[in-house]
């Protein structure tokens, strides 16, 4: 298996507090969901969040209610499709977060729909040799987010 497809899990683990959240803090984390946005654009998302407020039930199969939080993973080849063609597809269909994570380059950039268009609302790059302290990123900042062990780097 490539290494950033085992990467994939990493991120959910250290969010899980909110799936086990009732109510209005709940939240459906999952991998490799499809979302319909519309007749020609389906893509399947690395992990995908919903509110539980939102959507009641734990989504799956093709998803049409776009998603709260998307988090794609960054893998050889596809840096375009995510960085360009994702980032315009969510903006366009109004998703609140999306994050990007580079195992590679050992970076998150968090964006925030803001006005109709994305910002950054959070970016930090973690050099091999440096170890990644406890973050706060939206729409999670709620709890801390150890990136150490997101990046794979924690003792």
């Amino acid at each position: 298996m490539p290494r950033w497809a085992r990467f994939k899990r990493r991120p959910a683990d250290e969010i899980q507090v909110f799936k086990r959240r009732g109510g209005p803090d709940g939240w459906w984390i999952v991998t490799e969901i499809s979302v319909q946005y519309s007749e020609h654009q389906c893509p399947s998302h690395d992990l995908a969040g919903w509110r539980k407020a939102r959507v009641p039930q734990c989504p799956s199969g093709v998803m049409t209610l776009v998603p709260d939080w998307v988090c794609e993973i960054l893998s050889p080849g596809h840096e375009g499709k995510d960085l360009v063609h994702h980032l315009m597809l969510l903006q366009r269909a109004h998703v609140p977060h999306y994050w990007i994570i580079s195992p590679e380059d050992r970076t998150l950039i968090a964006y925030a729909l803001d006005a109709g268009g994305y910002r950054v609302i959070f970016s930090a790059e973690y050099p091999l040799g440096t170890v990644p302290g406890p973050v706060r990123v939206p729409p999670f900042d709620a709890v801390e987010i150890d990136l150490g062990c997101v990046f794979g780097s924690a003792g």
